[in-house]
């Protein structure tokens, strides 16, 4: 990167960036800083689930500013990244209550995109087959989300240890 096009100011990274690519680097620095006597893998799942969310809401059309599906796989295990109930984490969070509800277990869309990616990662293919059903998704697609997710998690977990 040459001197022009470094980034030095908030309103440069704002324009270079974008403001929702902010809004989930920001996100991801948080979670980051809030996982630092937990194992790395709680954080690489929540990545794996951000991207896999972010991802279910495009195919949703969810707006993507603020990033919901980012933000509600980021978070979907804060409770044991502070070993706190979700319910009393999600009231101190400045999030939309859409997101703040799924967290808690409130039957939506959104609630069901959690419920997708666990089938996923508990290997439970009816479940994830019945869920894309649900939400009127292809289930090839719902499977090439979730390998993108993986394959994206990958690279972060890679970029993180240097």
């Amino acid at each position: 990167m040459n001197k022009s096009n470094e980034i030095s100011n908030l309103r440069h990274a704002l324009n270079y960036m974008g403001q929702v690519e902010v809004k989930k680097f920001i996100a991801l620095l948080a979670l980051a800083n809030l996982g630092d006597n937990k194992p790395f893998e709680l954080i690489h799942l929540s990545l794996i689930r951000a991207k896999f969310c972010e991802l279910m809401g495009q195919a949703k059309s969810l707006s993507n500013n603020p990033p919901t599906g980012f933000l509600l796989g980021l978070f979907s295990l804060l409770d044991a990244l502070l070993d706190q109930p979700m319910q009393g984490i999600v009231e101190k969070l400045p999030i939309g209550g859409n997101i703040k509800a799924a967290l808690c277990g409130d039957e939506s869309d959104l609630r069901q995109f959690l419920s997708l990616i666990r089938a996923f990662e508990a290997g439970y293919w009816n479940g994830v087959a019945n869920i894309s059903k649900q939400l009127s998704l292809d289930l090839k697609m719902t499977q090439a989300f979730y390998n993108e997710s993986l394959k994206w998690g990958i690279a972060m977990k890679q970029c993180a240890s240097g």
